[in-house]
């Protein structure tokens, strides 16, 4: 079996690098925010991938040249997902200002 591809308990074939649609995912995480405690700020450190993750991301592909394009599809896609989350976000509060401050107390 190809590096690439993988199993789940299911014993279903799966892509290990295959990435989703940036756009769903952020909406997805939108949802739960406000949640469990979970603030916009709680929520871009769950999707972000830090400077220094990136570094040691770019270290490992550098030494493994076969995952080298797929380690860097997914830091571009993590930016892409906190890049709509902020879009989302900014789009809902423009939308919603009465809402917003009610729930702010204001």
């Amino acid at each position: 079996m190809p590096h690439y591809l993988s199993k789940n308990e299911a014993g279903t074939k799966f892509q290990a690098w295959q990435f989703g649609n940036p756009r769903t995912e952020a909406k997805a995480l939108f949802i739960i925010l406000g949640r469990n405690g979970d603030t916009e700020e709680s929520l871009l450190k769950l999707i972000r991938v830090t400077p220094q993750e990136q570094v040691t991301l770019r270290d490992c592909a550098a030494r493994y040249h076969d995952l080298s394009d797929h380690i860097e599809q997914a830091i571009q896609f993590r930016e892409k997902v906190e890049e709509e989350f902020k879009r989302i976000a900014k789009k809902h509060i423009l939308e919603q200002p009465a809402v917003i401050g009610i729930v702010a107390g204001k």
